[in-house]
């Protein structure tokens, strides 16, 4: 019997819903994305004090304080645009009072893939990392009897015919009490992390959407063994400790305009060593007391970074790989092999790499 290479079925209910809110609440054409990576070692310390797993705040719970603190700071970005009835003609901002951020969930129901919906945290600002957490963790095992966003969302899918439910379903974009109440404000959360994915570069239905990833250690590796790891101090600084077998040295970059880099070994106040950096030239100069100097530059695109000698020798060269995940594959050229500074050559190499793409991002940004 010859087996069928592929096979149709109809759109079911919950597909409806969510190709109905796509449809009507996503604007592809007016997104603006950014990506970022942040260093979680605060984080993580904060998460390993717990007194017990039940009780270590979830990285969603982290992301939603850090949103409310945002909103509080800037109101003006607490607010979305909204046309009563689709009318082109009138325009009004709803501004959010509160810090209401909705998450999103996905339900495993049975013949139908990819279910979504939203469930609302309120009032964020006012609650603790371990309340937020509680309460993510109430979302993952809610049903139609504990969760009036889900039943309301589930009734209207099987209970309702398809144009009336999708009609529905599109109503709270166009009042705003509707929206306060079923979609909280105008953040939504949402995590690939399950999937093995650092990000998603995507469209939500809410003026801003926040997408991460999984969380993970970026070390440096050479085959499978760890050789070196670099920790930032906290996600705005410019303060990074290096280690590795070799001694352990920290970078801190400083200056605006005319920035420079400085290395030193760690528990010392001594310079091993300056990079000044070219704010034109995309690279630099690392001075070594002894009078040694050693040119740095990257290509137009960012993507190569590579220290040299004054005789234009390649010592390390850096070149850039991913998009949502930022790392780097390095070649350690002979003529760095005898240099005693190699070890910490190697990291100021990727610090600076981290730092080139943390200033592109801010630029693009601005």
């Amino acid at each position: 019997m010859k087996k069928e290479r592929s096979s149709v079925e109809p759109v079911r209910q919950f597909d409806r819903l969510n190709r109905a809110l796509v449809e009507s609440e996503i604007d592809f054409g007016r997104t603006v994305h950014f990506t970022a990576e942040i260093d979680l070692t605060e984080i993580e310390r904060v998460r390993d004090a717990a007194a017990s797993v039940a009780l270590r705040p979830t990285y969603t719970a982290f992301v939603a304080k850090a949103v409310a603190i945002a909103l509080r700071e800037f109101p003006y970005a607490n607010r979305r645009l909204f046309r009563p009835l689709g009318l082109p003609f009138l325009s009004y901002f709803q501004s959010f009072h509160g810090t209401d951020v909705a998450v999103a969930i996905e339900r495993n129901i049975e013949g139908q893939a990819a279910v979504a919906y939203i469930e609302v945290l309120r009032d964020v600002h006012g609650q603790t990392l371990e309340q937020l957490t509680e309460r993510l963790r109430h979302f993952s095992t809610t049903d139609v009897t504990n969760s009036a966003q889900w039943r309301d969302f589930a009734r209207l899918a099987t209970s309702f015919p398809a144009p009336l439910a999708s009609f529905i379903v599109r109503l709270p974009c166009h009042f705003p009490s509707m929206w306060q109440k079923y979609r909280g404000g105008s953040v939504l959360i949402s995590s690939p992390a399950k999937y093995g994915v650092d990000g998603v570069v995507a469209a939500w239905t809410h003026p801003l959407g926040i997408t991460f990833g999984l969380a993970q250690k970026k070390p440096m590796v050479k085959g499978d063994d760890v050789v070196a790891t670099m920790k930032f101090r906290n996600m705005f600084g410019t303060l990074a400790t290096g280690e590795s077998a070799d001694g352990c040295w920290t970078f801190k970059r400083l200056g605006f305009l005319s920035t420079r880099v400085t290395i030193r070994a760690c528990d010392s106040a001594d310079d091993l060593a300056v990079f000044k950096n070219n704010t034109w030239s995309g690279g630099g100069t690392l001075e070594i007391p002894d009078g040694r100097k050693y040119p740095a530059n990257s290509n137009f695109w960012h993507t190569r970074y590579e220290i040299k000698t004054d005789g234009d020798s390649p010592l390390v060269t850096f070149h850039r790989a991913g998009i949502l995940h930022l790392s780097s594959n390095v070649d350690i050229h002979d003529a760095a092999r005898s240099l005693r500074e190699l070890p910490w050559l190697v990291m100021l190499g990727w610090y600076l790499t981290v730092m080139q793409h943390q200033d592109s991002a801010a630029a693009a940004g601005s």
